[in-house]
């Protein structure tokens, strides 16, 4: 495919098309897919906008610069924390590597490189254990407290969607994906008997966006059996559970931040974001039960060395060790 035939605009737009293929035949998970459209839509428009450069070759690292402060600015924050801009950086490269390895040579047998425009665009982060970010014991009472007494006081299709959501998260480490995809049909009971010879477990059946399989983690009854019976009442086996009252299609990544967003303020509690809540169960789980292997396969990793990140000692272990 010939690098250039056209002005900046023209091109971006063949090789975004072309690219966005081959990402669909790679089964990239969707909230991936939605996260790299995103960009490089805003990308495109800022192409367009400016009037910088003229070919896809002037795009340089002062280009990308420009385009990340254009991205701050229409943001409204000072500036990107390091990990956003990283992100960033990271799907430029990953495009603009696409558009090099799948270019015609020149006349002279020459490919065009980008390689050179996205060293040292985002500064190297010290070789220091990153600490993850979780919910303490006492944020994790207030914001389950929280959700219980919406259930109990109001009792209505929300807060049942609320309770349930952070339920999953905390209780069965779910990624917010998986959880926005999960029909009635995908919960059931599982054989697992306890001492007492009682069944005390549900199952919950994934597909993993990433490699399409099918995966299983569990979820002890006690903790969702009173958001699961309301769904199991209310809605069909092939139905999405988190959809609002009336919805075709199931409820999105930034409505269901919107929605817990809500729940962190109301309950107290000064955090932010989704995936807090799977940190939370990954860090707890490893220190209830010291047991790396029982976390690496509740968090379905594919790599051990992605699951101890997640080993962490607090205070609170430190003085339950000394005494």
């Amino acid at each position: 495919m010939l690098l250039k035939r056209g002005n900046a605009s023209y091109d971006f737009d063949r090789w975004y098309k072309s690219y966005f293929r081959h990402l669909k035949h790679q089964e990239v998970a969707s909230n991936t897919f939605e996260t790299y459209s995103r960009l490089l839509n805003n990308l495109g428009l800022f192409i367009a906008e400016t009037s910088q450069i003229k070919n896809i070759t002037d795009m340089n690292k002062d280009f990308f610069l420009l385009f990340i402060e254009h991205l701050e600015e229409k943001s409204k924050v000072d500036t990107f924390e390091k990990k956003t801009k990283a992100t960033y950086v990271a799907i430029l490269k990953a495009f603009f590597t696409y558009i090099e390895e799948n270019s015609d040579p020149d006349e002279e047998g020459v490919i065009y490189s980008f390689s050179n425009e996205f060293k040292g665009l985002v500064p190297k982060k010290a070789n220091k254990r990153k600490k993850i970010k979780h919910l303490s014991d006492d944020e994790i009472y207030h914001t389950l407290a929280y959700v219980d007494q919406q259930v109990e006081n109001r009792g209505n299709h929300y807060s049942y969607i609320h309770a349930l959501a952070v339920k999953l998260m905390v209780y069965a480490g779910l990624r917010v994906s998986e959880m926005l995809d999960l029909r009635l049909g995908d919960i059931v009971g599982s054989d697992l008997v306890n001492e007492n010879g009682g069944k005390d477990f549900y199952e919950v059946h994934l597909r993993d966006p990433k490699s399409a399989e099918e995966q299983m983690v569990l979820v002890k009854k006690n903790n969702i059996e009173k958001e699961f019976s309301y769904f199991k009442l209310n809605i069909d086996e092939n139905d999405y559970i988190f959809k609002g009252i009336g919805s075709k299609k199931n409820i999105d990544r930034s409505g269901l931040y919107r929605m817990i967003k809500g729940v962190f303020e109301k309950a107290g509690v000064n955090r932010k974001g989704l995936h807090i809540l799977r940190h939370t169960f990954a860090v707890k789980l490893y220190r209830d039960t010291k047991d790396i292997l029982v976390a690496k396969e509740m968090l379905r990793h594919s790599s051990i060395d992605t699951t101890m990140i997640y080993v962490t000692v607090e205070k609170i272990d430190i003085a339950k060790a000394l005494r």
